[in-house]
């Protein structure tokens, strides 16, 4: 506060300078407080000016669902892919999900969080013709997102729907997806792109795979490596979640 001491004659008025440092304040939020100020006379009563104050920065939304998990699976239970048995990276651990979030990026975006835990994925080494999928049902569809490495460098992360002939079709790409070392996939995907859901909709049939495409793309097969078994989720909201 400056100045940090002045004086003020009857009926007369002072400009008060109030600087504050933001150090952990959420961004766009408020935070309220006061300035006491403290007479030197000790007959005059202290006087308490409330100040507010807005932390600048983007807006970040405060509903942030936790993950849930849905499935678990046996620990090294995966087949042996390309001659080399046990692979982690192919070795389901567990499938979380968390939604409706109501934001993606800042913006008002309802979405999904799917988090799919495989025993470990060395990003230097992540295996080539591969798919990590999460699939469920919504209604009377079957949707699916995917981490996948059928390009011959790279990785995409993707979203879809099994067809009549049940096949996975690939629709696009989903909205946000990373991974890390110790074999973390996450995939995020907006609701309108798998038939906007609701909160207090339950999905069902949710469960995960692991698959390696053995021969030429677009000639070869796809072989199950690891699969978990089914699960169901309630979709849930911030004024829904305890």
């Amino acid at each position: 506060v400056a100045p940090a001491s002045f004086t003020i004659l009857p009926g007369g008025s002072r400009e008060l300078t109030v600087t504050a440092t933001n150090t952990n304040g959420t961004p766009n939020a408020w935070r309220f407080g006061a300035v006491t100020l403290s007479p030197s006379v000790s007959s005059i009563p202290a006087s308490r000016l409330p100040v507010a104050l807005r932390a600048a920065g983007i807006s970040v939304d405060p509903c942030v669902l936790p993950s849930e998990t849905v499935v678990t699976d046996p620990a090294n239970d995966q087949a042996v892919v390309d001659g080399v048995p046990g692979s982690p990276a192919y070795d389901i651990e567990s499938l979380s999900v968390a939604g409706i979030n109501p934001t993606l990026d800042g913006s008002p975006n309802a979405n999904i969080e799917w988090t799919l835990k495989v025993r470990g994925l060395d990003p230097d080494a992540v295996p080539r013709n591969s798919s990590w999928r999460m699939v469920w049902t919504s209604g009377s569809t079957t949707y699916f997102v995917d981490m996948n490495t059928f390009e011959p460098t790279g990785y995409k992360f993707e979203y879809g729907a099994l067809d009549a002939n049940g096949i996975f079709q690939t629709q696009g790409a989903a909205d946000e997806g990373s991974f890390t070392p110790d074999g973390t996939i996450k995939i995020t995907i907006a609701a309108s792109k798998v038939g906007n859901p609701l909160p207090g909709q339950t999905l069902t049939a949710v469960n995960a795979d692991a698959v390696f495409l053995a021969g030429g793309a677009g000639t070869g097969l796809l072989v199950t490596v690891d699969t978990t078994a089914n699960g169901t989720y309630t979709l849930r909201s911030c004024e829904t979640t305890p």
